[in-house]
């Protein structure tokens, strides 16, 4: 795995263990990295991730509900487009029966 991949799944990491704020950007390397969630659809969050000092930007598709997962870190702006890519996936998820 490169570096840069590496740094990633650590802020995923830090995130699932309740470090929201000030985490290390795998970018410009300044501890300016908040973390949000989206929960799009019943049984989908997402974990977002923002540099406030680059450009730097991703996201985590979860398989689960985020164990940190709040109302006041939910971006309602951000779900409507994660909504947006499941509606439009030519491959979906299978749904229990």
């Amino acid at each position: 795995m490169d570096d840069r991949v590496t740094r990633i799944v650590g802020l995923a990491s830090q995130a699932e263990n309740g470090f929201l704020e000030e985490l290390e950007c795998p970018e410009c390397h300044e501890c300016a990295v908040s973390v949000c969630f989206t929960h799009p659809a019943d049984d989908e969050y997402r974990t977002w991730f923002f540099c406030t000092a680059c450009d730097f930007q991703t996201r985590a598709q979860n398989s689960q509900k985020p164990q940190f997962f709040s109302e006041d870190r939910r971006r309602l702006d951000l779900e409507g487009r994660d909504k947006s890519i499941l509606e439009n996936a030519l491959f979906k998820k299978p749904r229990p029966e």
